[in-house]
């Protein structure tokens, strides 16, 4: 079904547009790779303040910054990936690797969503101290796990069979 849906993309005006200007795919990956710095600097800022403080709400300014550049970022790197894998489908779609990593950020997205809900929120809706420190930490591994899924990619987990 991917490999059919790759084949399809790749035949499609925008994908050979893409393909056929040199500069977009290092450019759009320059963005990406900004963006992915950004998501990681605030995720990471975010979830170790969780880790670290007893009394993380106490910086619940700072935390909401740090969130909201969380899910710019996030968005800006929705936008370039979905570009890139317009321009390069079957290096993207036919990985294990990329398979992999959308999958953790999915994870990561909704232990977003929850820790900062939990954070922000009045006290019906708030977690465990205990609760909030696995799901940050769950969190920061998962971050790290994309990091080197999306490298892999570059290298390896080509399911395409060399077609």
């Amino acid at each position: 079904m991917l490999r059919g849906l790759s084949a399809e993309i790749a035949r499609t005006w925008i994908s050979g547009q893409i393909q056929s200007h040199l500069w977009v795919v290092p450019a759009v990956q320059s963005v990406h790779i900004l963006a992915i710095a950004a998501l990681v600097f605030a995720s990471f800022s975010a979830n170790l303040a969780v880790v670290r403080s007893p009394q993380a709400t106490r910086a619940l300014p700072w935390l909401t910054s740090s969130y909201r550049w969380t899910w710019t970022a996030l968005a800006i790197l929705l936008v370039s990936g979905v570009i890139l894998i317009t321009g390069e489908p079957k290096r993207s779609l036919m990985n294990i690797f990329f398979r992999i990593k959308l999958v953790l950020v999915i994870v990561a997205a909704v232990l977003t969503v929850i820790l900062q809900r939990s954070l922000t929120s009045a006290n019906q809706d708030r977690l465990s101290r205990g609760t909030q420190i696995v799901l940050a930490a769950i969190s920061i591994t998962a971050w790290v796990a994309i990091l080197f899924c999306g490298r892999f990619i570059a290298y390896f987990g080509d399911l395409s069979g060399g077609e």
